[in-house]
């Protein structure tokens, strides 16, 4: 079945109601012998004109007000993924650190949220090197804010 354009601007306009409710919170799913866990590091802001620029306005503005979001600021969840198998505690990415934005680098209270400790990780695994994805690496010491060893 073809995607409508209908269909595909309803489905843009419903992503960030989900956006709008930025928490700590985490979902785990049993994977293997481990389980894998979503943890929050916060949420940015974004302008609205960061994803409705390009959509015909005569169509989105009645899906974002019956949706109630506002079309000025978004606030979509950062999240990072974390995986524990008894003898490994592994890391997806390390967040965005506390200088990215001021509702982000809350990865250490989604941790602590999770149970683990920032000396509990074992392994980290980099997806890609957005600012979001790993300015979480170091402390304002330029330490490490997570042990980890080899691979």
């Amino acid at each position: 079945m073809p995607l409508s354009r209908r269909a595909f601007l309803s489905g843009c306009a419903a992503l960030p109601v989900s956006l709008q409710f930025a928490q700590l919170a985490k979902a785990e799913l049993s994977i293997g012998n481990g389980v894998l866990t979503t943890v929050s590091d916060g949420h940015l802001t974004l302008p609205g004109s960061f994803v409705f620029e390009t959509m015909p306005w005569d169509e989105l503005a009645p899906l974002l007000q019956n949706a109630g979001i506002s079309e000025a600021t978004l606030k979509p969840d950062c999240n990072v993924s974390l995986y524990r198998d008894g003898d490994k505690t592994v890391l997806f990415d390390v967040g965005s650190g506390p200088d990215f934005q001021p509702s982000a680098g809350k990865l250490l209270e989604g941790l602590e949220l999770a149970g683990v400790a920032p000396e509990d990780i074992t392994h980290v695994i980099f997806t890609h090197a957005h600012p979001d994805h790993i300015w979480g690496l170091l402390d304002d010491l330029t330490n490490l804010c997570f042990m980890t060893q080899p691979i």
